[in-house]
């Protein structure tokens, strides 16, 4: 089955995902048909990592291990703002799981790994329109321009002293890779 005959397919699948590892599947059926590589036993974290005044993390692969992690403030902002919307949400999803699994494939460098994750979403979804393509070419601002504004909660935080506000806890999503994974349950 080649790459464009699919890419409809990725799509449908994607809208119509459920949950953390359905589009964590879409991710790696996607790096095996454009760069044909794969990682196993990748696990998936979830961190409140906040958001500063014209940034925040997306997420965050831990150079040397098998782990990705995903800040929920922006997963909570994209909810609150496509509530209904479970193609924006997925779409998110998708780009962010994508750049961090290029990662741990062995491209640390940031500007290169933009780059692929543009290239092989391109590739895969071949419609411009799409909020993934969106993402890779144009950047968060394209659908998500909320994201650089602060909210309550950030205030909050950011009034707590470095000390009160301690290392948010790294939430173990069970069952993520389960092609990979099948002890893990």
């Amino acid at each position: 089955m080649s790459v464009e005959s699919s890419d409809n397919e990725l799509v449908t699948k994607l809208s119509a995902a459920k949950d953390f590892s359905d589009v964590f599947e879409l991710v790696e059926e996607a790096l095996i048909k454009t760069l044909n590589r794969k990682r196993g036993g990748i696990m998936l974290g979830l961190q409140d990592l906040g958001a500063q005044r014209n940034y925040f993390i997306g997420a965050y692969h831990v150079v040397g291990s098998n782990w990705i992690v995903i800040n929920k403030t922006p997963l909570r902002r994209i909810r609150m703002h496509a509530k209904e919307s479970d193609e924006l949400y997925n779409a998110y999803l998708f780009h962010v799981m994508l750049h961090e699994y290029i990662h741990a494939l062995g491209i640390t460098d940031e500007r290169l790994c933009r780059q692929v994750t543009r290239d092989v979403t391109l590739q895969i979804i071949q419609d411009e329109n799409h909020p993934a393509v969106k993402l890779a070419v144009q950047g968060l601002g394209a659908l998500f321009p909320f994201m650089r504004y602060y909210t309550p909660e950030d205030y909050a935080m950011l009034e707590r002293s470095p000390d009160q506000r301690g290392m948010p806890r790294i939430e173990v999503v069970r069952g993520f890779d389960r092609k990979n994974t099948p002890y893990f349950s």
